[in-house]
């Protein structure tokens, strides 16, 4: 950088009629800037072709960075820089070393980008961090042979292999500062990378270990590790730069600005590396910029998943009672988390999760079923945080590709919510794959027909269907009650099962007092 701007102030000299002593003076600041480099070791170089050669920290984290088998970089974040580099013009030269170095690294200006770091307010102070996002993540816990663990108060007394320097660690959010808040003790085991927790917890020096979702999905077959339900604090995945390094702004902006368009296009790279070395059943759409807004609006999300037990503990003193109330209180925010995203539902958790009741109820379902249902029904649409903003939130009728991202969004919900081990998470998975499965087997993703459909999830088809239609969305307009009504009667038999269709006229006069939505409705 420092030549190309010498051979530009070289030819204005000239443009402007400059004399040969501005030539002179010209050479020596040649001299003295080559003199000046040599004394401050700068990370980034041109060569002599105008390349420029960018470091970057590099540690294994497989599928997202890693050492293949030739010895040399491989993962998700290396296609989509080796891509942006090409792109540019750029030289990438992967530096290898464990975590903890590569923050170092960069904290000492001795790295020009580290992939793959987990956005934090923290971290913000130290790092500058390109705006768009590459992937969201989390933690989860995986047990050794012959431990189980459903919630945080079975980890007690047990030693627990982490990450070093991980955020999956420490921090506010980090396990060791959860486990804090339960009164309970483990012993904590460092290891320099996820790959050493995963050894540890195989060779059953370790009774249980923590990864994020990706390393543990790719490598969980590879060790003798089970997963267990636990999963917390889910993180922003960006590039991270030194905040001082005079090409920092410029790498953020050409980043950012390769990384839309390749989130924009259904074929890119992007896509193409995602299911290269993630597979098939991993998110095929970046999970977008929500998650920055919940973790410095005060991190609710972890509240979500694991801090509202926090809450439940100091209420109770029974371990039993404080279990049950605490994950109702966790499923209760899980299933709010999408009217964060999304301002035109702000009732729709609400009006859904009692109309799957007040019909459970009419069938002659137990208290506890229609309990479980309820709040089961919360979650139906978790899998809407994996769709980008410009889906979900779009004024207007969707393009076929941005439909059948959309249409997506079933599996990952059931994705999110799979290993369960309560009867509420299992009913919420099973909401959530098969709630948009239809009668007549039309629906979406299995295209399964009649009773085939779970019954939780046909009762919640009917309950969705009826709120959107009602409520204000991007891309329409609220429908009147009674129009609404008249629609879920017309597909009766059709995209709904006959007798949900039945009890839901049956309650409908309490909904719409409760909700304040048409008191002199009358059902027909």
């Amino acid at each position: 950088m420092f030549i190309r701007y010498i051979r530009r102030r070289s030819f204005f000299s000239f443009a402007r009629g400059g004399s040969m002593l501005g030539v002179k003076q010209d050479i020596l600041l040649v001299a003295l800037g080559l003199g000046l480099s040599g004394f401050f070791a700068p990370v980034i170089k041109a060569e002599a072709t105008g390349k420029i050669t960018l470091w970057a920290g590099a540690y294994e984290n497989s599928p997202k960075i890693y050492k293949g088998p030739d010895g040399k970089a491989a993962g998700f974040h290396k296609d989509i820089l080796d891509y942006i580099a090409q792109k540019e013009g750029w030289e990438i030269k992967y530096v290898w070393a464990s975590w903890k170095e590569c923050l170092d690294k960069l904290e000492k200006n001795q790295l020009d980008i580290l992939p793959d770091v987990a956005i934090s307010a923290e971290r913000q102070k130290k790092y500058a961090f390109n705006s768009e996002s590459f992937l969201t993540n989390w933690a989860r816990v995986y047990a050794a042979g012959g431990q189980e663990a459903d919630n945080f108060l079975d980890l007690k007394n047990k030693k627990i292999a982490v990450m070093a320097g991980s955020i999956h660690t420490d921090g506010i959010t980090g396990i060791k500062n959860l486990i804090s808040g339960f009164d309970i003790s483990c012993e904590f085991i460092e290891a320099v990378d996820y790959r050493a927790v995963f050894e540890l917890v195989d060779s059953g020096q370790a009774d249980f270990g923590i990864v994020n979702r990706t390393f543990g999905n790719a490598n969980e077959k590879k060790y003798k590790v089970s997963r267990t339900p636990i999963i917390f604090n889910p993180t922003d995945i960006r590039f991270a730069f030194p905040p001082e390094a005079a090409l920092t702004p410029r790498l953020i902006e050409r980043i950012d600005f390769h990384l839309r368009q390749l989130k924009a296009e259904a074929d890119s790279p992007y896509y193409v590396s995602l299911e290269k070395h993630f597979g098939i059943s991993v998110e095929k759409v970046p999970l977008p910029k929500w998650l920055s807004y919940l973790l410095y609006a005060g991190l609710p999300l972890m509240l979500i998943l694991s801090g509202a037990v926090i809450i439940a503990r100091k209420q109770i003193r029974d371990k039993t009672k404080e279990l049950d109330e605490s994950q109702g209180e966790v499923i209760d925010r899980l299933g709010k988390a999408i009217e964060y995203r999304d301002n035109y539902t702000g009732r729709h958790i609400s009006i859904v999760s009692e109309i799957c009741y007040l019909i459970g109820r009419d069938l002659g379902l137990s208290q506890k079923e229609c309990d479980i249902l309820k709040k089961a029904a919360t979650m139906h649409d978790i899998g809407k945080m994996a769709i980008e903003d410009a889906i979900l939130l779009k004024p207007g009728s969707l393009s076929r590709d941005e439909w059948e991202k959309m249409k997506k969004h079933s599996s990952l919900g059931a994705d999110m919510l799979s290993q369960g081990n309560s009867q509420i998470l299992k009913t919420a998975e099973s909401i959530a794959l098969y709630h948009h499965e239809k009668w007549d087997g039309s629906g979406y993703p299995r295209k399964i027909n009649g009773k085939s459909i779970p019954l939780a999830a046909r009762i919640c088809t009917v309950a969705d269907v009826f709120d959107a239609l009602i409520s204000k969305r991007p891309y329409k307009a609220a429908w009147p009650l009674q129009k609404s009504v008249d629609e879920i009667l017309l597909r009766k038999g059709s995209h709904f099962d006959p007798k949900i269709v039945e009890s839901f006229m049956k309650i409908l006069p309490r909904i719409t007092s409760q909700f304040s939505l048409d008191k002199s409705l009358q059902p027909a």
